[in-house]
């Protein structure tokens, strides 16, 4: 089994957010969700259609723990709500912010996707709104830009402890749930590995 089909595996079994329960297409959503992960993980180590471009600079060296990252990080940020993923964030979801202005309270949501990403400084307004929505574009935007963050992290942090504290911290080393993921990293990470060779 190749990868991509076992990160969609492991996508469908995850627990169903309630408001998801009765949603239709969910299937669809998560093999788009799947094929961005996939993709994510061939950039971050220069395989599969990556492998034949001169430009790539590997990130990461192990496929598995890529991937295994990007579904454990897109499921405690999100639960991988359609909602999120639309970019239809409720009054507290997305990093809502609330503000008043001229006696009206005003919500700005701060983070976009699955993977719950934040604007850089340096983003133009293209790239952020390159990270919205449902298509595979900006489903696979967002796994590629976490992916990126995750491996910085990492260098600056160390482990993959290091890289959800980051993350979760924006920037500092330390987040009170990088542990518990780390660990729930490292058992995905196993089930996609028997998954490629053919054990459930």
């Amino acid at each position: 089994m190749n990868l991509a089909s076992a990160i969609a595996i492991v996508l469908a079994s995850l627990p169903v957010p309630a408001v998801d329960r009765e949603e239709e297409g969910r299937n669809e959503r998560l093999q788009s969700v799947a094929i961005a992960i996939n993709r994510a993980t061939e950039h971050a180590t220069c395989g599969g259609e990556f492998a034949e471009r001169e430009s790539c600079k590997p990130i990461a060296g192990d496929p598995l723990q890529v991937a295994a990252e990007l579904i454990v990080l897109a499921d405690a940020e999100t639960a991988l709500r359609s909602n999120v993923h639309r970019g239809d964030c409720g009054p507290h979801q997305c990093d809502a912010k609330r503000y008043r202005l001229k006696g009206v309270v005003h919500i700005e949501h701060q983070a976009r996707g699955l993977w719950q990403l934040h604007r850089a400084p340096t983003w133009t307004q293209q790239q952020w709104d390159g990270l919205a929505g449902t298509s595979q574009t900006a489903t696979s935007n967002g796994a590629w830009t976490a992916a990126k963050l995750l491996a910085g992290y990492r260098g600056k942090c160390g482990g993959t402890r290091g890289a959800f504290a980051g993350y979760g911290n924006g920037g500092g080393c330390s987040h009170k749930d990088a542990e518990a993921r780390a660990k729930r990293t490292d058992i995905v990470r196993i089930r996609l590995m028997f998954l490629q060779h053919g054990e459930p």
